[in-house]
C-alpha cells in the first residue's frame, strides 16, 4: 500500500527529530572534549536540521492549506459542477422557488441523464 503524505511527512519530521537529537549529543561530547572541528561540525548539522525541519513544517502547513480548500470546494459543489456550469445552474430556470442547491442538483440530474442518453444511443 503506498504512503499517504501525511504518513511521509511524520517519518520525515521523525527523522529530523533524531537527527537533530544526535547533534545535540556529538555538540555536548565535542564540546566538552574541546575538540573545535567536531563542534563546528556538529553546529553546522543542526542548523541544516533546523532548515530542513522548517521547510517541512511549511510543506506541512502547505498540504493542510490545500486538503481545507478540497473539503469547501466539495461542500460549495458536491455536484462536480464546472465553474461555468455552476453559473449556468443558478440561472437556468426562472422558478424562484427553488434554491441554489435545488437548482444545481436539478442541473447535475438533467446533466447526467443526457450524458446517459448520448453514451447509450
Amino acid at each position: 500500500m503506498a504512503y499517504d503524505y501525511t504518513q511521509i511527512m511524520d517519518a520525515q519530521w521523525q527523522r529530523l527529530q533524531a537527527d537533530a537529537a544526535e547533534q545535540v549529543a556529538e555538540l555536548e561530547a565535542a564540546r566538552h572534549a574541546e575538540d573545535a572541528d567536531r563542534t563546528n561540525y556538529a553546529a553546522q548539522r543542526i542548523l541544516e536540521i533546523d532548515a530542513q525541519r522548517a521547510a517541512l513544517a511549511s510543506r506541512a502547513t502547505q498540504y493542510a492549506s490545500q486538503l481545507q480548500g478540497q473539503a469547501h470546494a466539495a461542500q460549495a459543489n458536491p455536484y462536480n459542477l464546472s465553474l461555468d456550469e455552476m453559473e449556468v445552474a443558478k440561472t437556468f430556470t426562472s422558478d424562484d422557488r427553488l434554491s441554489v442547491n435545488d437548482r444545481m442538483r436539478i442541473y447535475a440530474e438533467q446533466k447526467a441523464k443526457y450524458q446517459h442518453a448520448r453514451a447509450t444511443g
